[in-house]
């Protein structure tokens, strides 16, 4: 059986200093960086899931509900018939 053949690095992802000469400190600027930008894509989401629901409201009236389910990637906005 063949092995996986080796995956080569992007010259960009490779971490520089490593142990002791700034490797760690650069990987928790890239962590937080990371974590910034899943933020932000959070926040879009939701931002643009009330502004469906806004032009909903526009052209039909009424209420209506959001649901964002990150664990299962699925996003619903429906009429609130209640």
């Amino acid at each position: 059986m063949k092995s996986a053949p080796k995956r080569r690095t992007r010259p960009d992802m490779v971490p520089r200093g490593g142990k002791g000469a700034g490797g760690t400190e650069r990987g928790m600027a890239m962590l937080s960086s990371s974590m910034r930008s899943v933020e932000g894509a959070v926040s879009e989401i939701e931002a643009a899931a009330e502004y469906l629901a806004d032009l909903l409201r526009t052209a039909h009236g009424g209420a209506w509900n959001i649901s964002i389910n990150h664990d299962t990637c699925f996003v619903v906005v429906s009429r609130d018939f209640n």
